[in-house]
């Protein structure tokens, strides 16, 4: 669904999941978001939320921690993209339509990257593999943008019970097993994240381990 609004430009409304769907918007004020990194965790648990539309604001203006927090969010949130944006307040808004994206594909998805990611530090850190350490890295943000939109599925569905059965889940009590094993399943990605990490620092200070400490 396509809107003009007031100014002229236009904004893209998500489709709709049934006939009682509703817009969630919300609004942050950035004045507020004193501590690094607050904002971006507003607007990614706004995400996680379920709300579609986030606007974030200041009465004077946007400055760069905000402007950086922000479009660092957008990049890591699936389906978000800056529709507005001025010296005073940016408009985000998600269009994905979640049903489209089967819970247990995603699920399944963040499994086999998060095993993977195990599976390379551990290599990563016998063999002393730089290339290695570093992939498990990259792979972690994709389990992160998969694992935000996983839980914005399942918050969506235990607001909504028509939206949970069309997605599939038809017990509330799914809907907190699905959450307790992504959540599993997104720490144990972070911890070979942290892993990686460590095997990184190691081989920058050229730290050599023999095969006795290695084995241990």
């Amino acid at each position: 669904m396509v809107e003009e609004a007031h100014d002229g430009s236009l904004i893209l409304w998500p489709a709709q999941a049934g006939s009682d769907y509703v817009l969630e918007a919300c609004r942050i004020n950035a004045d507020l978001c004193d501590q690094p990194g607050l904002l971006h965790r507003l607007i990614v648990g706004s995400y996680i939320a379920g709300v579609d539309l986030i606007e974030v604001s200041s009465e004077t203006r946007l400055n760069y921690r905000h402007i950086k927090e922000i479009r660092e969010a957008a990049k890591l949130l699936t389906g978000v993209s800056i529709m507005d944006e001025n010296e005073q307040h940016v408009i985000l808004q998600c269009m994905l339509d979640v049903l489209k994206s089967p819970i247990y594909s995603i699920l399944e998805r963040i499994c086999n990257l998060a095993s993977s990611m195990q599976e390379e530090y551990f290599r990563a850190f016998i063999e002393g593999n730089r290339e290695l350490a570093k992939t498990v890295m990259i792979r972690d943000e994709e389990v992160n943008r998969l694992y935000y939109l996983f839980s914005r599925a399942l918050s969506i569905a235990h607001k909504k019970k028509g939206f949970a059965e069309k997605l599939g889940v038809t017990r509330s009590s799914e809907i907190s097993f699905l959450a307790i094993v992504g959540y599993c399943l997104e720490r144990m990605a972070d911890l070979s994240k942290l892993g990686a990490r460590s095997v990184l620092k190691i081989l920058t200070c050229e730290v050599e381990l023999d095969q006795e400490t290695l084995q241990n």
